[in-house]
């Protein structure tokens, strides 16, 4: 939003201000790796909330209530959420590219290529041909389809042919009235 913002106004002071919120957001909140309710494993983040349940971290996910998170949402590194952090660390390359900090554009880049490896480490499954959320305390991706295994080619770190495999997939979410969330077996039984 600070480069939409930017490309009206072009204040650079403005923009620097934006950043420094931004890097704080980032740093403070989504990357923590010495806080109980929102901790960082293996570089990557998961959804959160003050509360420390797993119902009200996958309410902030924004995909209420799935099977996708196996009602332990905690236990999950999202790969929707990983793939906008990497977009959001892009985002500051440009931002200090912009603003002229060599040293925080190499920082934010180095960070970017970092999830990026990560994400590829832990969520891509060449088998599958699929990006899966990863669940770090059974260290084990998930075999459960979810239309967030689409966020890395949105975000742009999914590889051409990663995404060809990717467009294999799609028949697991298509019905007659477009597309489902999540595959349609497998589910959790309806909360009673």
């Amino acid at each position: 939003m600070a480069l939409e913002v930017y490309k009206t106004n072009k204040d650079k002071e403005w923009l620097a201000r934006a950043a420094k919120v931004a890097k704080n957001e980032l740093e403070r909140y989504w990357m923590r790796t010495n806080h109980p309710k929102h901790k960082a494993y293996y570089g990557l983040s998961r959804y959160c909330d003050h509360f420390i349940t797993h119902a009200t971290a996958e309410n902030e996910s924004g995909w209420d209530m799935t099977s996708r998170f196996n009602e332990q949402c905690l236990d999950y590194l999202p790969v929707d959420l990983n793939s906008n952090l990497f977009r959001y660390e892009k985002d500051l390359v440009r931002i200090n590219r912009i603003l002229r900090n060599g040293d925080d554009k190499r920082y934010y880049a180095a960070r970017a290529g970092m999830r990026k490896s990560k994400i590829n480490e832990f969520m891509w499954s060449r088998k599958k041909g699929f990006f899966s959320d990863y669940n770090y305390k059974q260290r084990k991706r998930s075999d459960f389809y979810s239309l967030a295994g689409y966020y890395p080619l949105w975000a742009g770190l999914a590889t051409k042919k990663q995404a060809r495999r990717m467009a294999e997939s799609l028949g697991v979410f298509e019905s007659d009235s477009g597309l489902a969330n999540t595959q349609r077996t497998g589910l959790l039984k309806p909360f009673r």
